[in-house]
């Protein structure tokens, strides 16, 4: 084999590495917020920044919720500096065991309007 063909075969080989076949990471479409109000877990759209207002709750604001498996329940969320910064901060309260962002959704969501549709006349209708 000449230092030509060798070439070609390696070129060859180092372009097939860049294949698109590697799985995407996909961003969630939802999380859970704690309306504070209510004491209730809700699914909403990922896009939303929390702390936020509750649209069909005037003057409860959501924040986002971590979720207990040993009281298969969500509770709020504190801060993500004191979570990394307080022991103790990240555990749920009765049983000590650590909250996560990761659990069984909620069924009740809180559809959001986009800002593109919002005060549209299709959209006051729907309301």
């Amino acid at each position: 084999m000449s230092i030509n063909q060798l070439i070609c075969v390696c070129i060859i080989l180092v372009a097939g590495c860049g294949s698109s076949d590697v799985a995407s990471v996909s961003k969630p479409q939802v999380q859970v917020a704690f309306d504070l109000k209510s004491r209730s877990a809700f699914t909403i759209p990922a896009s939303i920044n929390l702390p936020s207002e509750n649209p069909q709750n005037p003057g409860s604001n959501l924040q986002l919720a971590m979720y207990c498996p040993e009281c298969d329940r969500w509770y709020p969320a504190p801060p993500l500096e004191q979570i990394h910064r307080t022991p103790g901060v990240g555990e749920c309260r009765k049983h000590g065991t650590p909250l996560s962002f990761e659990g069984p959704l909620p069924e009740q969501s809180i559809p959001f309007l986009d800002e593109n549709t919002a005060g549209t006349p299709e959209q006051e209708e729907k309301e």
